[in-house]
């Protein structure tokens, strides 16, 4: 709530000051203009009684009158025509808005959890009200601004000064008495006339003046005149005096230049403001005024007039430009919807220029006063003194006296007497300002209201509440409603200015009533206002906050804008400022009064408000609230130029989710776009782009790839990782990089060994900086978001980077330190120079739709050697229309408006939490993922797989081939590869690669078996394999296919097979000491044949010891299943041994016979295999030889890769998987294992399939699979069948042995505490004709089987116990099977306590109604452990027995 440096009494006694006019002859206004001013504005910073003064009422009692003020105004003065009322209001607000308060530089109060900018005063709303009451016209129905006196001025220069006071004084009779329809209003017929003599004291005579003055005494009285004597410093004098001198008095006349400014016009001056009617109700944004000293702020007295004088003084004279100045004017038609637009019309500077002329010539570069001293300032306190003592107050007191003589004989001979003497009439029948009564001046009410009024303005307020309200009761009688409603708001205001003196409470429900009656009966807004302005001013000072904001509210309407918006804030303010603030109805009000202000051409104002707003609603997720409030922030700043701050609100508007419609955000991303563009242009010179809100980018989520982004197609290309989702440093790619490292390094690993990384992310260590090769390509992935429901486009995306050069130059006179190099310059010759370093990739166009989030992949080329810092991403941001999404238009899109800029990438390095600092604050650690340092060109190893399949069977064979290439500036060697599945390839040569037609080599046409072939067994297979290359090294630019051979595994499932290559560069020191690319291929695999076999050893009779033949028997099984099988068909091609010792032979099988095994059927082989004595002598230990059983008409040579590779490969597994077993088994014998050795055998079956695509085609499909078998009578299969391992029963630790068995804690064994049975007749013959009951006598046997005392409960009726059924996990007991002619007898319920291993019986009766087979077990049995005299232990029912069956046969 506006803070007046007046208190509230004050504020109301100066607003009804008694009126004063002056009529001055030309030669007085003269002297008065030596000053630069008129006498009426000579004497306005004097115009309040600076002692006290006495008062006597009718009763004759005397009243203190305290710091008494007058209103001086000019006789000749006329009312304020609307439009200048108008303009006067509007620029009284404008122009009061502090500098500090606009730039938002206003006082930060925290209230809960709010941070609110509260200004500590509203002088615009001071400012508003001054001036509101100021143009306010005199009304005809109250007299409290009706003019009390005449003060006529007279220059004692003049020729005739009493001739000239006598035309003076019948002008003024004239006026009052032949013109009363035009102002000024007169308080009544005889008001008091006051005569001055003004004398010049340098240029005037005082003997003629005292002269004068004598004479003027004795014809009007010593009372009614005074010899006023100023310019006691001549014209001359003045102007060798500078502002400066101490003898230059404070200019405390300027704060009352502005609120006298009196129109020029005649015909405004005609015009007279007859009635409330007529008064503005709705304010345009008119000119602003010249000076923040000018503003509308009433200044008391001379002395406090001459101190913010003085303070303005030593201002300097930039603070007389207005912050106003330059802010354009709005029509009235509040055509302001459209930034674009260029229909707004600028302010009109003219009037407030033409104000500054007037003034700088008038003045003559003088300042007010400046002829005056302080003794003519003494003399004009003493003329008003004077004035104030000697005449108005003594005439106030006999003006009283007689209208409360005429009211008091009203009393005594009645209304209609009283009347009738006084002549008062009171005519209805032309009612005007919606009233039904229209007093005439003379009628007994308006005396009774002339004195009350008269009594208000001298302070005597206890007269003047009798009178209002005994007016009031008249006055609402008569239906005279504009009366009434004034003699409310008097009746109201009387009793609040008694103050302490007075019992009564404040009747504020009085002037409420009177702002209901101006409001809605008298449609007098004016009035309705003022009592407004009043009302609230006595609520503040009473701590009535929220009935003051219930009034401020209530005159908020359509008809006033202004008045509207500076109603709502005030209402705002006394939200905040009650015991307990309510914040945010505070904001609430405040954006109402935003908008209004915006509605009134204030746009300064309605900045302010919303800005100020916003700080509540501002993360408080009211986001729509707050979208609204930060639009509006932005357009009102651009309306008045500030685009600074315009486009910071609009950016808000795009930085986040929003819950607005798809148009509202198209709008606002247009709106910012035009708003940041313009912001551009105007700005002086850019340095650097400027900031983009749009799209969203998590910088943490920025990866850097040393390497290209592998693009997916026919053929499979594997440069450095398969994608960005491989940048955890995964355990899998460090083992295979270290064996590779051993590998190459004779099975030692380097002390300065460090794994590789590729891809630097949030998820790898970063505290070094990664390390590029100049002239291969660095790609950074950027995540961006859009927060929108509407698309948005990107366009010409590239990285922004620094580039410092010289790093591993051969140069080494490099005392220099390297500057800088960007292509973040504007600069073209710049941007040349950089593109000589670095060759940027450039995105073309990138649309987000809405809500998406996508990945970016940029990427650049560093061409020299240094240091490379990747700073953010530069982009155009433009809109599209969502009608405009269409196929044809995307790849060609041209945005009407789009605004290059950037987005800094700023990651953060992972939290420290090692010492006591870094536990307690949150501090973090160096990320250098985006600072690269490039280092001379080093060998680039690139690998294509071609024709690499998706799916597999399982044991499938293919032939693939991979073309390897560099494409650096260095030779390679020492190529090899290694991988997490081993056994999944085999390489070929490059000088014989095999028939495509099949992977294996074959020999047609062979009769009879090929003897076997003997292959020299590998000491062991490495898991690391070397590439073949002719010559074993790859000169640059160089590409060598290599034939490949891959296997299915042989288990069924999806898997990810990690390939690492392996080389190093041919030159000497390189900068790495060796490099490695990663591959991903992902498989999947499906169900082909199974294969189980087991060989019997044959004894022969002679040597028992040692069986030389065996009998191996095999199975192989399709193991596809018949609806959904993928393999048709598989047909055995061959079988194949691989031993030191043993030969395969044919045993009960012919040779080319084709084996044929369909889906879900199995074929059973037999074979001999023979012991070869002369093996071993002729090949040594280390000689394996293979022996083929073929079934088909092409022998396949299984000695040859890949055959003898995929073999020798498995049979390692194999080992292996033998070796875990023995540490697992650790009671296998040596002997055991040398006689597994000895006999080691394994098979290599060959098969053929028939496979049906998605399409329907069948093709061909090869595999083989192997069986290992190290022991006589062991089945042995393919796949292995997985070992399930037994688990173990946890170990129990109890505390004694004796204790332990009475412990019975488990579920389960509570329910098996008893067992039971029934003993009964199996059958019985019973004459239901004579009986219609039959009753069965049934023993239930109890056996007590747990170790401790039991309690049994038994009942024929569940539901009636008292068990814990939810207890049990077996509900069976529950499920019973029921009779519906069967029932018990007797026994419902029992109890019997059953010692350990006891036995007890229960008797009972079985009933049944008709013959039938019936099951007795319709009971139930519950049991609890004994624990003494417990009375509530916990019953868990019993596990049910077998049923027990009875038969009831029919007596014949």
């Amino acid at each position: 709530m506006a803070q007046c440096k007046q208190s509230s009494p004050e504020f109301i006694q100066n607003v009804f000051s008694p009126m004063v006019a002056v009529l001055c002859s030309e030669d007085a206004e003269q002297m008065s203009r030596k000053n630069n001013l008129t006498f009426v504005e000579l004497v306005q910073p004097f115009c309040r009684l600076t002692t006290e003064a006495h008062i006597r009422d009718p009763g004759n009692f005397a009243h203190t009158v305290q710091k008494l003020r007058i209103t001086v105004k000019d006789m000749n003065m006329t009312n304020y025509q609307p439009t200048l009322a108008k303009r006067l209001l509007n620029e009284a607000v404008s122009s009061a808005l502090p500098p500090c308060i606009e730039t938002g530089k206003a006082n930060v109060v925290t209230i809960g959890d709010y941070d609110l900018q509260l200004s500590s005063s509203t002088p615009w709303f001071d400012a508003y009200r001054d001036c509101f009451l100021e143009v306010a016209a005199p009304s005809n129905h109250e007299f409290l601004k009706h003019f009390l006196a005449s003060v006529f001025v007279v220059s004692s220069s003049h020729t005739d000064p009493i001739e000239e006071f006598t035309k003076l004084s019948q002008q003024q009779h004239q006026q009052q008495h032949q013109l009363p329809s035009k102002p000024p209003k007169w308080f009544c017929p005889n008001t008091f006339k006051y005569y001055v003599l003004l004398h010049d004291v340098v240029e005037g005579e005082e003997e003629k003046a005292e002269a004068v003055y004598q004479s003027m005494k004795s014809v009007y009285g010593p009372n009614a005149c005074h010899l006023l004597q100023i310019n006691s410093r001549s014209v001359h004098t003045v102007s060798t005096i500078s502002s400066d001198v101490p003898g230059a008095l404070p200019d405390p006349w300027s704060q009352f230049i502005s609120k006298e400014t009196q129109p020029n016009d005649a015909g405004e001056a005609d015009s007279a403001v007859q009635n409330d009617d007529s008064f503005p109700s709705h304010v345009t944004e008119g000119q602003n005024c010249d000076n923040h000293s000018n503003s509308l702020v009433a200044v008391e007295t001379a002395n406090e007039a001459m101190e913010i004088a003085e303070a303005d003084d030593k201002m300097t004279s930039s603070i007389l430009d207005h912050p106003l100045a330059d802010s354009p004017a709005v029509p009235t038609n509040n055509s302001d919807d459209d930034m674009c637009s260029d229909s707004e019309t600028e302010t009109t500077e003219g009037t407030a220029s033409h104000s500054n002329d007037t003034m700088a010539n008038g003045s003559n570069g003088r300042q007010h006063g400046w002829c005056l001293t302080v003794s003519d300032h003494d003399r004009l306190r003493i003329f008003i003194h004077e004035f104030l003592v000697r005449g108005l107050i003594p005439w106030a007191e006999r003006m009283i006296r007689t209208l409360n003589d005429q009211v008091t004989s009203r009393r005594g001979v009645g209304k209609s007497l009283f009347k009738k003497w006084f002549g008062g009439n009171k005519p209805s029948e032309k009612p005007t300002n919606n009233t039904t009564v229209v007093y005439t001046s003379e009628a007994p009410e308006m005396q009774m209201r002339r004195l009350a009024d008269l009594a208000f303005m001298f302070q005597l307020y206890e007269i003047a509440y009798q009178t209002y309200h005994t007016l009031k009761r008249d006055f609402n009688n008569d239906h005279a409603w504009l009366a009434y409603a004034g003699a409310l708001e008097m009746a109201s205001l009387s009793v609040f200015m008694q103050g302490s003196q007075t019992q009564r409470q404040y009747p504020h429900h009085y002037i409420d009533s009177a702002i209901t009656t101006y409001l809605n009966t008298c449609r007098s807004h004016q009035f309705a206002t003022r009592a407004t302005l009043l009302s609230t001013e006595a609520l503040k000072s009473k701590v009535m906050y929220a009935e003051a904001a219930q009034q401020f509210i209530k005159m908020t309407s359509e008809d006033s804008d202004l008045r509207s918006a500076l109603f709502l804030e005030q209402a705002a303010h006394c939200f905040i400022n009650m015991k307990v603030p309510m914040v945010r109805k505070y904001a609430f009000h405040m954006i109402l009064a935003g908008h209004r202000f915006s509605k009134s051409g204030q746009r300064r104002h309605a900045l302010r408000s919303y800005s100020q707003s916003l700080h509540i609603f501002k993360g408080k997720d009211w986001t729509l609230a707050e979208d609204h409030i930060n639009f509006t922030v932005g357009r009102q700043s651009f309306n008045i130029k500030q685009l600074d701050n315009a486009s910071s609100a609009l950016r808000h508007l795009l930085c986040r989710e929003s819950q607005q419609t798809t148009s509202q955000q198209s709008a606002f991303l247009k709106e910012y776009l035009f708003v940041y563009k313009q912001h551009l242009q105007q700005s002086a010179t850019l340095t650097s782009l400027p900031q983009l809100p749009l799209p969203l980018i998590n910088s943490n989520d920025t990866k850097t790839w040393l390497g290209r982004v592998d693009q997916r197609g026919e053929n499979l290309q594997a440069v450095a990782v398969n994608s960005f989702d491989d940048d955890s440093p995964s355990a899998a790619w460090q083992q295979l990089e270290e064996l590779l490292v051993r590998n190459a390094n004779s099975g030692i690993l380097p002390a300065s060994y460090k794994p590789s990384v590729q891809c630097f992310s949030s998820k790898t260590l970063n505290s070094g900086s990664p390390m590029a090769i100049a002239g291969e390509c660095v790609t950074v992935e950027v995540s961006l978001a859009n927060p929108l429901k509407i698309p948005v486009v990107l366009t010409d995306m590239a990285l922004i980077w620094n580039f410092f050069p010289g790093l591993f130059s051969d140069d080494k006179n490099q005392d220099d330190t390297p500057k800088a190099v960007t292509n973040e310059q504007l600069n073209t010759a710049k941007n040349t120079v950089a593109r000589a370093l670095i060759e940027t990739g450039v995105i073309q166009e990138v649309i987000l739709e809405p809500l998406e989030t996508k990945k970016v992949h940029l990427n650049l080329v560093p061409l020299q050697t240094g240091e490379l810092h990747i700073t953010g991403v530069g982009y155009s941001l433009g809109s599209r229309s969502p009608n405009q999404l269409t196929t044809e238009q995307r790849p060609s899109f041209a945005s009407s408006i789009t605004v290059h800029g950037k987005q800094n990438l700023e990651v953060q390095g992972p939290r420290l939490n090692t010492t006591k600092e870094e536990k307690c604050s949150k501090m973090y650690g160096p990320d250098r993922r985006l600072d690269l340092q490039v280092v001379p060109e080093m060998p680039l190893l690139e690998v294509e797989f071609h024709g690499f399949p998706q799916t597999l069977a399982c044991g499938e064979v293919q032939q693939t081939t991979i073309q390897v290439r560099n494409t650096g500036c260095d030779p390679l060697h020492r190529l090899t590869v290694a991988a997490t599945q081993w056994d999944f390839f085999s390489f070929g040569h490059c000088d014989l690669p095999p028939d495509s037609s099949s992977p294996y080599q074959v020999i047609p046409d062979q009769t009879d078996p090929l003897e076997p072939e003997r292959v020299q067994q590998p000491r062991g297979y490495s898991p690391v394999a070397e590439v073949p290359i002719p010559g074993s090294s790859l000169e640059s630019g160089a590409s060598v296919t290599v034939p490949m051979w891959i296997r299915g595994p042989t288990s069924t499932d999806t898997h990810h097979i990690d390939f690492m290559f392996y080389y190093e560069s041919v030159s000497k020191n390189p900068p790495l000491s060796y490099r490695v690319l990663r591959h991903r291929v992902t498989l999947k695999t499906c169900n082909s044949v199974s294969v189980r076999a087991v060989a019997q050893p044959q004894v022969d009779k002679q040597n028992t010891k040692t069986s030389e033949s065996l009998t191996v028997t095999m199975e192989v099984e399709n193991m596809n299943k018949t609806q959904d099988s993928t393999i048709t068909e598989v047909s055995v091609l061959q079988v194949s041994c691989a031993s030191q010792q043993w030969i395969l032979q044919h045993l009960s099988t012919q040779r080319n016979v084709d084996i044929k095994v369909s889906s879900q059927e199995s074929v059973f082989l037999c074979f001999k295999a023979t012991r070869c004595q002369d093996c071993l002598k002729e090949s040594g230990e280390g000689s394996i030889k293979f022996s083929n059983v073929t079934f088909d008409q092409h022998q396949i040579s299984s000695s040859t890769p890949p055959c003898s590779d995929f073999h020798f490969k498995s049979l390692q597994q194999s080992h292996t998987d033998r070796q875990n077993i023995q540490q697992i088994d650790p009671q296998t014998s040596p002997q055991e294992l040398k006689n597994n050795n000895q006999s080691s055998l394994s098979l290599i079956v060959f098969w053929k399939g028939y496979q049906v695509d998605e399409t329907g085609c069948s093709c061909a499909i090869v595999g083989q699979h192997h069986i290992h078998m190290n022991s006589f009578g062991v089945p042995v299969t393919s796949p292995p069948v997985p070992k399930i391992r037994m688990e173990l029963s946890p170990v129990v630790f109890i505390r004694d042995s004796n204790s332990a068995p009475n412990q019975i804690t488990n579920e389960a064994s509570k329910s098996q505490l008893v067992r039971y049975c029934l003993v009964h007749s199996p059958q019985m013959e019973h004459d239901f004709h004579k009986s219609r009951l039959c009753f069965v006598s049934v023993k239930l046997v109890l056996h007590n089987c747990s170790l401790e005392d039991v309690e049994c409960e038994v009942t024929t009726r569940p539901e009636v116990t008292r068990v814990d059924v939810s207890s049990v996990s077996d509900l069976s007991a529950t499920d019973k099977p029921k009779s519906q002619t069967f029932t018990w007898s007797g026994l419902v319920l029992t109890r019997v306590r059953i010692p350990i291993g006891q036995t007890r019986t229960v008797p009972a009766t079985a009933c049944f109604c008709s013959a039938g087979v019936y099951n007795l077990c319709n009971f139930q049995v519950s049991a609890a452990l004994h624990e003494g005299a417990t009375v509530d232990r916990m019953f868990t029912v019993q596990q049910q027995t077998s049923p027990s069956i009875i038969t009831i046969y029919e007596a014949p």
